[in-house]
């Protein structure tokens, strides 16, 4: 993967923007969108630029068990974070 240089998101931080998700996730700023749309990463909190980090953490934790199926049946669900 390449150098990030933005810093990663403390771990109190109840929201985050396109380059914390980008360090977090190890990738450039750029590609975000790509993630989104292959959805390994979710979208962003409606009507934001911003992303819930736990929402981030929840779905990249359940997308490396497999739990892809179950993530895309519940990624709008702001109600439950």
């Amino acid at each position: 993967m390449s150098s990030v240089t933005a810093p990663r998101p403390p771990i109190e931080a109840l929201c985050i923007d396109r380059d914390q998700v980008a360090a977090a996730c190890g990738v450039k700023p750029t590609s975000v969108s790509r993630l989104v749309r292959k959805g390994v990463i979710p979208r962003p909190i409606p009507g934001t630029r911003l992303w819930s980090w736990d929402h981030l953490r929840e779905h990249l934790h359940a997308t490396s068990k497999g739990g892809q199926d179950e993530l895309r049946e519940n990624d709008d669900d702001w109600s439950l974070k």
